[in-house]
């Protein structure tokens, strides 16, 4: 009996074990819905129980059964199936999950129930059971981290933006109850295939808009608006990540069924799919529009890529597939409760601009209408025809034209926006097409085009902007009040009004009702054995590519400024500041500008620089010559008409750079009246150095201490060596060791400087020499000047300790210089604020100098006195550009800091986590300084899509090889802590600028300049040839598109055994790359691809490289000649008599060829590239 009862139930456990999706991945695997019917059999959970001793009462096997199956599963795969009894005798009621800790307590007597056990049930078992059903009645869902979602296969990224990232997933089929209507592709295993888009932002504002959105279109009755499956937040590493699960549409988006499809033999019945599609996107508009729902929303971002294609019906009726065109990616659609003229500007965080409406950027902030959409519908429209007359090629040929939109503004001497129209490229292709025999008047086509041109691509919004009741025989009827969009755009000419939905709806619905019911041609058919072939013009349509209004994301250059307004307001009411900053006499003034309300939010006035130098010379207006010294670098001429307006506290003008001319500021001071709009600051810097700026360094280090979490609480790392400046009063430094005189970690500070050349100046240096000298005391008097001035701001800042690298490092040490190097990354990450000399060019330069006479002009108002200055805020300038940036090691020193006052030649500037702050009271941010400035670099690239990140790395990689170093071989070395951060954030391995998770990217380097050197080896450390660091000279990256590229698996990194998060830190033998190894057959065609072959040193006299290591292949056309492939160029070095044996080679240089040019015919041969 005993042997029957293990035998029931081993079987018992074992089906539970098979029943598990992914049971092979513990933090995936679950048991699926379907899987319980029948699951647990009675005779088997009896046997379970009786083989551990249970004496079986009467309705403990129906309560199992009936009320605790998961809970029975559970305990069955902890081994301890007989604790079920005592939740059996303590409660009931049916079980409910997840379990709490302290519910399992009041369940089960402790003496039964230990700590293991609570863990093993409450943290890790208990939560395979747990896997959701997504129902179409409820469609938001919280899961915390432990959830186990019920998807069954985890595909790869299938789309990234600015925003988010698209999955391709299968979702159980038990554990989806679609709704009416939802269509949806399914796997091999008949599980439902689905998209889950994860939102790059954490911010829960931002989610919730979208998902209102969506919750309310799976209201529509339209099956043309997408209908999202669920919206979810999932924890992740304590963050709550946003989700939305939509169905998969299997044939992608319509761009892609353009792509894929000629459209050269359309049949009657393609057409009326086409129209049946077009009428229902017009639906799915006029319901999204909210016309006859509660939705009242504008898309925003109407496009190919944001309609997706999915399967319906049995496609029997066509020679194609039957597929339905849908609208989704509605997280920029705009709520729009009341008519346009009657509610505040909408805002769009993004939008395709190839695709938007003139009124986007002819009344910039003005609110949208909803009829936004219909231009954006005509544009589309535009493509369609295209696609449906000529094919795919020719549709992709004329969307790489020059324009990057469908309508052109005109503009008068002032720059200001006088009318818009159709673009010219546009309507000479539209023309083009109504002209042609096939889209004849009376015709489908022809129909539509004229839908297309007389209705939908119209600038004119000056129709009624009340919400339309229905579709009005007298829609063009006189308006009897303005949209709010056309009070300053204009049509060039006189037109129609651009229509609404409902109209648009019913203009596609009749031309599809006569088409169906036989009373129109599709199109004009060709004579019958008319051989004619239909091309489109020369002139094309504007580009596809996602040109967007607003910038996303990227590495620019573009700096945001705003006011620093942060500082206490009693700080500027210090004496001390106000005697630091020296008043100015009452300005002279031309009539215009004594008229001038420069403090008013709303000035705005237009002049040109000769007009302002006339009056400078003419009134000695110091206005007028403060403006026209402020812009002579940004005017074309001295007759271009420039228009001022004022942007937060400073003037700007309209060139595109968003820089100010002129800081506005009042003055610090215990009486001082403030200005409204105008920030108090500093018309003349406090002298560098002085108490005063002293007070203003101080006080951003509050700031950061108080409002940013740069500095840790607890820093548990000191240097080797310190300087301590502590005794100010006998003038006396000392040089001392961490372990001998500090027991505990110190606030210090870290000098960044530049060292000059050795030949034209002596360096103070430690060195074994001199080390006791400086250990026993030394005069500060003895320093050079950048070292003194170092150690004067080290004690203005009210700190006691100082780290320099020449005087703590012991320079002809070669043991000691090798063992600090490696602790740079700790230095700096550890040190209390870095110093930053920027303004020095060596060591006996100094960087605490007079700053450059700074103009302005006083202004008053209503008896308060305001200034007008010349802007100085550019880090761009005066920080990244200096000489000190252009150094090697300075990039990682600055990178690793935590936080970096910069010592520049018009002022100081702070540079924190929280971003940069000036001297003149003004805060800048921009993205790529941003990740340098990180306080816990690189964090901030963390919250990126993996595009993003490898930008990010090979903007720092291309950043560092144009900078010097006063030791070539020094290149590799003087980034290690840097790219150790990096590889350990990545969490991979690698090292010589390779990430493992990045490997293919990685190695797509080229050289920028004529030639690269090859680097000298040094200090037994072997650079492999793979490496851009083992050349001097600047480098670059190869380009390569998104998503339209396969890397090769074959390819074996350097460092595939490493752990991970781990960096190699060189040795005697280059670390070797793996794989195969392909020749190459040019031939001919040198000529022609020779712009696009990099080899690394052109003049190296070697035989040209006939091999190649393939990295990757285009997308788009497999296996056709002219397929593109991104390769390494190599060369063997050193061949192995055993032909089986890998070969060693050495990297050329690199290429993008195409298939032809690469012998796969040949044999291949796998080698080590070194």
């Amino acid at each position: 009996m005993r042997s029957s009862n293990s035998e029931l139930a081993k079987s018992l456990s074992d089906r539970l074990r098979n029943s598990m999706v992914n049971q092979r991945c513990a933090d995936k695997r679950f048991p699926p819905n379907s899987c319980w019917d029948g699951l647990l059999k009675k005779a088997e959970v009896e046997a379970t129980l009786r083989a551990k001793g249970v004496d079986l009462k009467p309705d403990l096997v129906d309560f199992i059964l009936k009320k605790a199956c998961k809970t029975f599963a559970i305990l069955v795969h902890m081994r301890v199936p007989e604790l079920i009894t005592a939740i059996h005798e303590h409660d009931s009621r049916e079980e409910i999950f997840p379990v709490q800790e302290e519910s399992l307590n009041k369940l089960i007597p402790v003496s039964n129930w230990t700590d293991e056990l609570i863990e093993e049930f409450c943290v890790v078992k208990q939560w395979w059971f747990t896997s959701p059903t997504f129902t179409w009645e409820q469609f938001r869902y919280k899961f915390e981290e432990r959830y186990h979602l019920p998807f069954t296969a985890y595909g790869d990224s299938v789309g990234d933006s600015n925003y988010s990232t698209v999955f391709k997933r299968s979702i159980h089929i038990g554990h989806v109850k679609l709704g009416p209507d939802q269509l949806c592709a399914k796997d091999k295993d008949g599980n439902l295939r689905v998209a889950v888009k994860k939102l790059t932002s954490s911010d829960p504002d931002l989610a919730d808009r979208e998902a209102t959105t969506l919750e309310m279109m799976r209201q529509s009755k339209s099956d043309h608006l997408i209908k999202a499956i669920a919206y979810y937040r999932y924890m992740e590493n304590e963050t709550a990540y946003h989700h939305f699960m939509f169905p998969w549409a299997e044939h992608g988006n319509l761009w892609e069924l353009w792509m894929k499809d000629t459209a050269a033999s359309l049949e009657d019945n393609d057409f009326i799919w086409v129209f049946k599609q077009l009428t229902g996107q017009a639906t799915a508009i006029e319901h999204l529009h909210g016309q006859h729902n509660s939705l009242n929303r504008r898309h925003g971002d109407l496009k190919p890529e944001n309609i997706l294609c999915f399967e319906e019906g049995d496609g029997s009726s066509s020679s194609r597939p039957a597929v339905r065109l849908v609208i989704t990616d509605v997280g920029l659609a705009k709520a729009h409760n009341g008519a346009t003229q009657f509610r505040e500007a909408t805002s769009t965080t993004v939008s395709t601009k190839r695709y938007a409406g003139p009124e986007m950027e002819a009344t910039p902030g003005a609110p949208l209408s909803r009829r936004f959409d219909i231009w954006s519908m005509g544009c589309l429209l535009v493509e369609f025809v295209t696609w449906m007359l000529y094919g795919k090629e020719e549709l992709d040929k004329c969307t790489r034209a020059t324009p990057t939109t469908f309508y052109e503004l005109k503009r008068d001497k002032r720059g200001r926006v006088k009318s818009a129209d159709v673009h010219s490229t546009v309507k000479k292709w539209v023309s083009f097409m109504q002209k042609d025999l096939r889209c004849s008047k009376g015709t489908a086509l022809g129909r539509l085009m004229d839908l297309i041109v007389h209705k939908l691509l119209v600038v004119n919004l000056m129709g009624p902007a009340g919400t339309p009741k229905s579709t009005s025989p007298h829609i063009n009827s006189r308006p009897t009040q303005k949209a709010a969009n056309s009070k300053k755009i204009q049509p060039s000419k006189k037109s129609k009004y651009r229509i609404y939905a409902p109209d648009m709806k019913q203009e596609l619905d009749s031309i599809l009702r006569d088409l169906k019911e036989n009373k129109i041609q599709a199109i004009r058919k060709t004579p019958s054995g008319s051989s004619k072939t239909f091309k489109g013009p020369s002139t094309s349509l504007p580009s596809p590519q996602r040109n967007t209004l607003a910038q996303g994301p990227s590495l620019t250059e573009s700096w945001i400024y705003t006011h620093d307004d942060d500082f206490p307001n009693d700080f500027f009411r210090d004496a001390d500041l106000a005697t630091a900053t020296p008043r100015l006499g009452q300005a002279q003034l031309c009539s215009r500008c004594r008229g001038l309300s420069l403090c008013s939010i709303d000035c705005s006035f237009t002049d040109s620089r000769s007009g302002l130098d006339t009056k400078a010379q003419g009134e000695n207006c110091e206005l007028c010559s403060l403006l026209s010294y402020c812009i002579r670098d940004r005017s074309q001429s001295s007759e271009e008409v420039i228009h001022f307006t004022r942007a937060g506290s400073y003037l700007t003008i309209d060139d595109g750079k968003e820089h100010p001319v002129i800081d506005l500021c009042t003055a610090p001071g215990p009486n001082v009246i403030s200005v409204k709009n105008v920030k108090t600051s500093f018309s003349t810097l406090p002298e560098p150095g002085s108490e005063a700026h002293f007070k203003v360094l101080r006080e951003w280090i509050c700031a950061c201490d108080s409002d940013h979490d740069c500095i840790p609480n607890q820093l548990n790392f000191l240097p080797t060596r310190l300087i301590d400046v502590s005794e100010a009063e006998s003038d006396v430094l000392r040089l001392i060791d961490n372990e001998s005189v500090l027991n505990r970690p110190q606030r210090y500070a870290a000098l960044s400087h530049r060292w000059g050349s050795p030949k034209h100046q002596e360096q103070f240096c430690a060195t074994k020499a001199n080390l006791k000298e400086l250990n026993g005391g030394f005069k500060t008097s003895d320093l050079p000047k950048t070292f003194w001035d170092a150690v004067h701001v080290t004690r203005g800042l009210h700190l006691k300790y100082l780290w320099i690298d020449s005087l703590c490092i012991i320079q002809n040490d070669s043991h000691d210089w090798d063992v600090e190097s490696k602790r740079m990354e700790q230095v700096f990450s550890s040190s209390y604020c870095t110093l930053a000399a920027s303004c020095a060019s060596d060591t006996s330069d100094g960087f605490l100098k007079p700053w450059p006479k700074r103009r302005c002009v006083p202004m008053t108002v209503g008896g308060a006195v305001y200034y007008a200055c010349e802007t100085i805020d550019d880090f761009y300038t005066h920080v990244d550009q200096s000489g000190l940036n252009q150094r090697g090691w300075v990039l990682q020193e600055r990178a690793l800091s935590r936080r970096t006052i910069y010592f520049a030649e018009n002022q100081s500037y702070w540079e924190c986590g929280g971003g940069v702050r000036c001297g003149t009271m003004t805060k800048m941010r921009n993205r790529k300084a941003s990740f340098l400035g990180d306080s816990n670099f690189p964090r901030s690239a963390e919250q990126y899509v993996k595009g993003l990140k490898i930008e990010f790395f090979q903007d720092l990689y291309v950043r560092y090889s144009k900078l010097g170093l006063s030791f070539a071989s020094d290149r590799p070395v003087a980034i290690r802590g840097l790219e150790t951060r990096l590889i350990n954030t990545f969490n991979t391995t690698g090292g010589f600028g390779l990430f493992d998770l990045y490997l293919h990217r990685s190695l797509l380097w080229k050289r920028e300049g004529a030639s690269l050197s090859r680097i000298t080896i040094t200090q037994g450390h072997t650079v492999p040839s793979w490496s851009w660091m083992a050349y001097s000279g600047a480098i670059n990256y190869l380009p390569v598109p998104g998503g339209k590229v396969s890397w090769l698996t074959d390819i074996k990194s350097p460092f595939y055994t490493a752990l991970k998060a781990t960096t190699y830190d060189g040795g005697r033998e280059a670390p070797a790359l793996e794989a195969p190894v392909w020749g190459m057959c040019i031939g001919n065609d040198m000529e022609r691809v020779k712009g696009m072959i990099f080899l690394d040193e052109p003049g190296r006299t070697i035989t040209e490289p006939k091999e190649c290591v393939v990295l990757g292949r285009g997308n788009s056309e497999p296996l056709a000649e002219s397929q593109a492939h991104w390769v390494i160029l190599v060369h063997c070095i050193s061949k192995k008599a055993d032909a089986s044996a890998s070969q060693v080679y050495e990297r050329r240089g690199v290429a993008v060829l195409e298939r032809r040019h690469i012998d796969f015919q040949g044999e291949v041969k796998y080698g080590k590239i070194r």
